[in-house]
């Protein structure tokens, strides 16, 4: 079966419903799994859902996990889904990357720069139904298509390259040099005698 994977605290941002959602529309697709990693005060409702809309079949609530396991489950999934609707980026996501997990997520805040067309497919932010139906659309088309998977795959662990310490040190070296480089610029070209315009001009009073 395909497999899908979630993960992060199950509380209202993270809007796990999206997956939820997502779980009942592809119903009837083939067979697919889909395991969530994380506790919450949500887990409870959500799990509500899943059953009242026939997706509980579909998931297991894998619940708070250690750093090790969840990075073999990141390495499980075909496809990891990150739903939230507010995350300033999400470590998750480049986790998921690193592993080589092509990632579906919405198009905003900082999972919409970490993630482009060459590792993973994004969600227009809009209604809760539109957005499902994009979530389900994705996974389903990431489904079918192996060779779009495999792409996306080998993308992503490019992508997550970008992304390690060190080069985001070399990253922030080299904006603090272009700032220096400008700072310079500005200072050298200002002009050696101020102009008739701008000369101070003594009172004759």
């Amino acid at each position: 079966p395909l497999t899908f994977l979630g993960a992060g605290v199950l509380e209202p941002r993270k809007a796990m419903e999206r997956l939820i959602d997502a779980a009942a529309v592809l119903e009837g697709d083939g067979p697919f799994e889909i395991r969530i990693l994380g506790e919450g005060r949500m887990l409870k409702a959500w799990q509500l859902t899943a059953r009242r809309k026939g997706a509980d079949q579909h998931m297991q609530w894998m619940g708070r996990i250690p750093h090790d396991e969840a990075q073999r489950q990141f390495q499980w999934a075909d496809v990891f889904a990150f739903t939230s609707l507010r995350d300033t980026t999400g470590t998750v996501v480049t986790e998921a990357l690193a592993a080589g997990t092509p990632v579906v997520c919405l198009d905003h805040q900082g999972c919409g720069d970490v993630v482009d067309q060459t590792c993973g497919l994004k969600v227009a932010v809009g209604s809760r139904p539109e957005m499902s139906q994009q979530f389900a659309a994705h996974l389903r088309q990431l489904a079918r298509d192996a060779d779009l998977h495999c792409q996306l795959s080998d993308g992503a662990v490019k992508r997550a390259s970008r992304y390690l310490w060190s080069e985001q040190g070399m990253q922030m070296t080299e904006i603090y040099r272009s700032v220096l480089r400008d700072a310079g610029k500005e200072f050298n070209s200002e002009p050696d005698e101020l102009s008739e315009s701008t000369r101070p001009q003594l009172s004759t009073a």
